[in-house]
């Protein structure tokens, strides 16, 4: 996540950047900001059947989804991600050209890896996660 989209956040939540990290987020091994999960995986500002939280401030990383790249490289992955998420299916459809570009800037660890040179090393901001 970025500086920028932790600030919304913490605006869209009432409390301070520094409040919103410590309560929403958690560190990367690469030293990087991430949404942090519940137990089961969902996300910490999903409301089950209220839906996102936080949706006109969410991030990048949410904003693509289910677009990721990681999701949409085999029509297997597609499938997988359709298994555990209920809105894949729902909704407009997209084209090529919009899935492709939302994969591209997805937002997450996998597109920064991805579009990082090999042999860099990562600075202290960082594109989503």
């Amino acid at each position: 996540m970025t500086d920028e989209e932790i600030q919304g956040l913490a605006r869209e939540t009432g409390l301070t950047p520094e409040a919103f990290r410590e309560r929403y987020t958690r560190g990367l091994a690469t030293g990087e900001t991430a949404l942090g999960e519940r137990e089961n995986g969902s996300c910490v500002l999903h409301g089950g059947t209220r839906g996102c939280l936080v949706y006109s401030a969410r991030p990048r990383q949410c904003i693509s989804y289910p677009f990721w790249r990681t999701v949409v490289a085999s029509p297997e992955r597609w499938q997988a991600e359709a298994r555990n998420c209920p809105g894949i299916g729902q909704g407009a459809l997209r084209t090529p050209a919009e899935i492709a570009s939302f994969a591209e800037q997805d937002g997450t660890l996998s597109s920064h890896r991805a579009r990082k040179p090999r042999g860099s090393r990562q600075g202290g901001e960082g594109p989503a996660q």
